[in-house]
């Protein structure tokens, strides 16, 4: 049964052959070396990334360094995933992510900006065509004002024109 820490150890040997440009059909778990030099040999590799031009094996936690050395002559890159390695690159991943999050801080904080503006923008251009409104229907009452005094002014006059006909 796989301990807790090394399928950890795994998932960060796959994030690795994956930020190398490893698709995930290129990737594989314990994978079964035949090695032949000197007498014949077997490892289980824990993952190997297999590419049709490169190959690379990781080897999680505890291991012997006479594997680690033959693996070399095998595969054209060979890491070792401990302690000291994810601590190193737990690090750098800190880094590239805080970098990351500070871009994406600084966008966010750039479209609440533009946001603000759109609103107090429209809200402003709201405020100019109520106003409009306002005015033209002011207007609009003055003329119906207009209006019935120039019909009350004609009826007026027609109504004196039939009295005097």
């Amino acid at each position: 049964m796989e301990s807790p820490l090394h399928r950890a150890y795994k998932n960060v040997a796959i994030d690795i052959l994956k930020e190398k440009g490893f698709e995930p059909a290129e990737i594989q778990e314990e994978y079964d070396v035949q090695y032949a030099v000197n007498g014949k040999m077997r490892y289980m590799v824990d993952i190997v990334g297999i590419k049709s031009n490169y190959r690379v094996a990781i080897e999680c936690g505890q291991t012997e360094h006479s594997k680690l050395t033959n693996l070399r002559k095998i595969f054209d890159e060979v890491i070792w995933v401990n302690a000291k390695l994810v601590i190193d690159i737990s690090d750098q991943w800190k880094s590239r992510y805080y970098t990351e999050i500070g871009k994406l801080q600084k966008e966010n904080l750039e479209l609440s900006n533009h946001a603000d503006y759109v609103v107090r923008k429209a809200n402003a251009d709201f405020d100019r065509l109520q106003n409009e409104r306002d005015d033209a229907l002011s207007k609009q009452r003055k003329l119906e004002i207009q209006i019935r005094s120039l019909q009350k002014v004609i009826a007026e006059a027609w109504s004196a024109m039939k009295e005097q006909s």
